[in-house]
């Protein structure tokens, strides 16, 4: 059940939600304008995937160092700075030319933006019930979907130089409304922080002691993939391989993300009725996506069969990743984890992220874009293996057929009731804090 009063979880999700769409249009804007940038001979292929790599390196190792700090730093203050941060290098970025200034704001940019999710997820789980959490969270990943929506409608309407400049105002004003939101729901109870004073290498091990952490390390690192390295190289994709004008293009990229929109939705629906656990359900969607992807080598001549692929492929990547951030992130509220697991997850998703990125730019320029749908294939491939190898071992384990075996919210797995589960969260982050 519900609380009766709703108005708390709504204006935390509703703020959380806001304040997120900053990262996902943010990180979003190299990619869109790729192909105005290869066109004009601006920025080379390989150029602009190292830009890439240095962001999403800075940032993999930033979402581990802020994860962890997230759970003991007040989330206003770790936000505000991220926020600036990001807004620094976004603006200075088009106005020059040297190559390392060029490197520097990327490092700003992937460092400013690795300090917002662990901070909200955390405000999320652990101030609202777990119930309420996950449906905010399916709405939190639904808004990193608008991201690269908002980005690609603005790569049609604007040059290179004036989404970056726009979005850097966009980010220090959210900064700035941020802290004093936080400020505001702080002092009327709306947000309680509670800081961990545990030690920080001895919180981390435990997080490998939590069931399913490490299979889904390796779930965080395949949809990261996905997300961002397959993502990133698509409007390149559409208009050298396909042959799309630019408008076409950037109109394809963003059909293509709109149809995502639903996916997290669509990961409740089926792990609620239908494929009652995590990683069968994954499992097949990593399945489905490489199906999808190996069908791009065989319609290179046809636009609209592409673009339905790719929708196909994106979409299945895209519910397992739901899986991931929707269902069990939040479940570790009750180990008072949630930055710091977040941190972790998100660390090792892209830091494959980035090494593929790098690797996915050298496949294009030697061996083309085939090389670069195989290679997609094979990784959503090895997703699926390693789901059937978990699922099996559970099964000999447990002798039966396990059904929502992590032990995440939801279908009454962990508590007897809603209310009960938020009692018990809060007394368990008491006990680890």
């Amino acid at each position: 059940m519900l609380r009766k009063d709703i108005s708390k979880p709504i204006k935390i999700g509703s703020f959380c939600i806001l304040t997120y769409l900053v990262s996902y249009i943010s990180r979003n804007l190299l990619s869109v304008v790729s192909p105005e940038l290869i066109e004009k001979n601006i920025f080379s292929k390989e150029y602009i995937g190292y830009l890439s790599s240095v962001y999403l390196v800075v940032y993999a190792l930033g979402q581990l160092l802020n994860g962890i700090l997230g759970d003991r730093i007040n989330p206003k203050y770790m936000i505000l700075t991220g926020c600036l941060l990001s807004s620094t290098g976004m603006l200075i970025f088009p106005l020059v030319t040297y190559t390392f200034i060029h490197i520097l704001c990327f490092a700003f940019f992937g460092f400013g933006l690795s300090m917002l999710r662990g901070p909200l997820m955390k405000i999320i789980s652990e101030n609202t019930l777990p119930k309420e959490a996950r449906f905010i969270c399916v709405l939190f990943s639904v808004s990193s979907f608008l991201g690269p929506l908002v980005a690609s409608f603005m790569a049609v309407i604007f040059q290179w130089k004036g989404i970056f400049i726009g979005t850097s105002i966009f980010a220090f004003t959210m900064g700035l409304v941020s802290f004093f939101v936080i400020s505001a729901f702080e002092h009327k109870s709306i947000i309680v922080f509670k800081a961990k004073k545990d030690n920080i290498f001895k919180g981390i091990s435990k997080l490998f002691t939590i069931k399913g952490f490490v299979f889904f390390l390796l779930v965080g690192s395949i949809v990261e993939i996905v997300a961002s390295a397959v993502t990133f190289w698509i409007p390149a994709y559409l208009s050298e391989y396909i042959q799309l004008s630019k408008e076409m293009t950037a109109l394809s990229f963003s059909i293509i993300s709109l149809v995502k929109v639903i996916c997290p939705f669509i990961c409740v629906f089926l792990y609620e009725h239908l494929i009652k656990d995590e990683v069968i359900l994954v499992g097949i969607c990593f399945g489905f996506s490489a199906i999808s992807f190996l069908g791009l080598l065989f319609i290179q001549k046809y636009a609209v069969l592409n673009i339905a692929a790719l929708i196909l492929a994106k979409s299945a990547a895209s519910i397992a990743s739901a899986v991931l951030w929707s269902i069990y992130i939040p479940s570790l509220a009750e180990h008072g984890a949630v930055s710091s697991g977040n941190g972790v997850l998100d660390f090792t998703g892209y830091a494959a992220s980035a090494i593929a990125n790098v690797q996915f730019s050298r496949i294009v320029i030697s061996i083309g874009w085939k090389g670069l749908i195989f290679s997609r294939f094979a990784i959503l491939m090895l997703g699926t293996l390693v789901s059937v190898i978990f699922f099996l071992s559970k099964m000999r384990k447990t002798g039966k057929m396990p059904s929502n075996s992590i032990g995440c919210y939801g279908a009454g797995t962990l508590y007897e009731s809603e209310e009960s589960a938020g009692k018990q969260t809060n007394e368990l982050c008491a006990k680890v804090n």
